[in-house]
């Protein structure tokens, strides 16, 4: 009966789908999550859960009569397909794994808003300092564009001050900001326990082969120093528990400390 009174045109498969993705069913007890979930989709401190009301806003229950109804409401529904979009174009959208199309899709637009994100801050290098910024990531690896015994990743944006004889190793990270104490306990032991200490290696890499830098890159100096920048587009909460003498600012602060003179 709903797919019959549904509009013309849209396949039955497309329709379940949708209806899948957007009806909240009665679970009965509350603190037992369905089948096909775990237990985070259920809590309610959770943000960007599953089963929460902005994610389903179409209400499924059980009348009097035992007959299935669906409540919604209009201005609800394009507020969660607001939502829907928006967490696909931030790349916060979750999924199931399951999902390899969508998740592909995803996982490229990731890289879109890394590589935006990444452009903003070379762009404003570029603009606002005296800093002889490199076009294009470098990398550190064996087939790299500085050569090592193993791969070191990519420093997203190399910068020199040829007058003060610095080197600028930049990570940028196009992140979101943390909104609950999970979200804030998830990205600290992220960050601290993958993404500085692979930064700090990179960094360590550059100190042990200044002299490949400089003549990769025609440094105008032999007391060469290399100092290291975590740019975020959003406050990182490891920022705040950082123990590495590793500087880290989201965007607006590196705009606005005048580090570069």
């Amino acid at each position: 009966p709903l797919i019959s009174s549904l509009t013309k045109g849209i396949d039955e498969f497309t329709i379940k789908s949708y209806v899948d993705l957007m009806v909240l069913n009665t679970r009965g007890k509350i603190g037992i999550p369905p089948d096909g979930f775990k237990a985070p989709d259920i809590f309610p401190w959770r943000y960007n859960r599953s089963l929460s009301y902005l994610n389903k806003p179409i209400i499924k229950i059980k009348n009097q009569k035992g007959e299935y109804v669906f409540l919604w409401s209009a201005r609800f529904l394009k507020k969660s397909s607001d939502n829907l979009l928006a967490n696909f174009h931030n790349g916060s959208l979750k999924l199931d794994k399951k999902s390899n199309k969508i998740n592909e899709l995803l996982s490229k637009r990731n890289n879109i808003k890394g590589r935006e994100f990444r452009e903003k801050v070379y762009s404003w290098l570029k603009t606002n300092t005296q800093l002889r910024v490199i076009p294009n990531e470098v990398k550190i690896g064996t087939r790299g564009q500085l050569i090592a015994d193993k791969n070191y990743g990519d420093i997203d944006i190399l910068a020199i001050d040829e007058q003060l004889g610095t080197v600028y190793s930049i990570e940028c990270k196009n992140t979101n900001q943390a909104k609950t104490l999970y979200d804030f306990q998830r990205d600290l032991k992220n960050y601290k326990s993958k993404q500085i200490p692979k930064h700090v290696s990179r960094e360590k890499w550059l100190i042990n082969n200044i002299n490949q830098v400089i003549e990769k890159f025609k440094i105008p100096s032999s007391n060469v120093s290399v100092k290291s920048i975590f740019v975020s587009s959003h406050q990182l909460p490891a920022k705040f528990f950082n123990e590495e003498d590793l500087k880290m600012y989201s965007f607006a602060e590196f705009q606005s400390k005048r580090l570069f003179g």
